[in-house]
């Protein structure tokens, strides 16, 4: 009885390895809701602006927010498996959490850049070297 007790509780007390935390890469899946928000608060000044020039339609406002949403969870999602499957301080996890991180900040611009690039007013190299710029980094990491 006494050994099932002592057993019991080493069992406790030892260190539990069953759900792996990651440090590094909580702090990049908590870059993704700021990143997207950001753009969120660009189309809607799009959305609402009185120079019609650069307004956008509402239903140009929902597919762009509907898109980012989906982008938000669908990177968000593959970092929360990178947590479950590497150790706190692994460098390949910080790795991939970042390039995660990376790569949706390549797709969101895109889809803002793909919402406003055909404005009448519109900087349109400025978007596109800002889209390239965000994509080339993603590459390159």
């Amino acid at each position: 009885m006494f050994t099932r007790f002592l057993a019991v509780l080493a069992l406790l007390l030892s260190p539990c390895t069953a759900h792996a935390v990651n440090d590094a890469c909580q702090i990049h899946r908590l870059k993704l809701s700021p990143m997207m928000q950001v753009l969120v608060e660009r189309l809607r000044w799009h959305m609402w602006t009185r120079n019609n020039d650069l307004k956008i339609t509402a239903e140009a406002d929902l597919d762009a927010f509907i898109a980012l949403t989906q982008i938000t969870d669908r990177y968000g999602k593959l970092i929360t498996n990178a947590i479950r499957d590497y150790n706190d301080g692994d460098p390949e996890a910080d790795h991939l959490c970042f390039k995660y991180v990376l790569e949706a900040d390549c797709e969101s611009y895109l889809v803002y850049q793909r919402t406003v690039i055909d404005l009448p007013k519109s900087d349109r190299k400025a978007i596109e070297d800002e889209g390239v710029r965000r994509c080339e980094r993603a590459r390159n990491f």
